[in-house]
């Protein structure tokens, strides 16, 4: 017998025209949350990539971060050599979930980044 699956389901109302609300980056959020709880040592997260937009800010080692709707979204090196940035650029790209084994604590990474239009 297959096992079930129950992921929680986001209803958003289709009246609200904000535009501050991402239902699908909402439920990334809650279901992150969740598999946290469930595993201490590894997350059990989903591979799908989100879009992001904001200001990089690149340290002097090479990698850099973009602060997107209160988390911060690691970007490494490799992304951003020979792309020209420089600090407090607007950037767009999209990040995945990720697991610091080092920090034993979830994180965000960049899997493609550039500037944005």
């Amino acid at each position: 017998m297959a096992e079930r699956f129950n992921a929680p389901v986001l209803k958003t109302d289709e009246g609200n025209t904000s535009g501050g609300s991402n239902p699908s980056l909402s439920a990334f959020f809650y279901y992150s949350k969740m598999s946290a709880n469930k595993s201490k040592n590894k997350l059990d997260l989903s591979s799908e990539a989100f879009p992001f937009q904001g200001k990089i800010k690149i340290s002097e080692s090479g990698f850099g971060f973009v602060q997107f709707n209160g988390i911060g979204i690691y970007v490494a090196p490799k992304l951003l050599k020979d792309k020209g940035f420089n600090d407090f650029d607007a950037v767009q790209g999209e990040f995945v979930a990720s697991f610091d084994k080092k920090k034993k604590q979830d994180g965000y990474t960049a899997v493609e980044i550039h500037k944005a239009e």
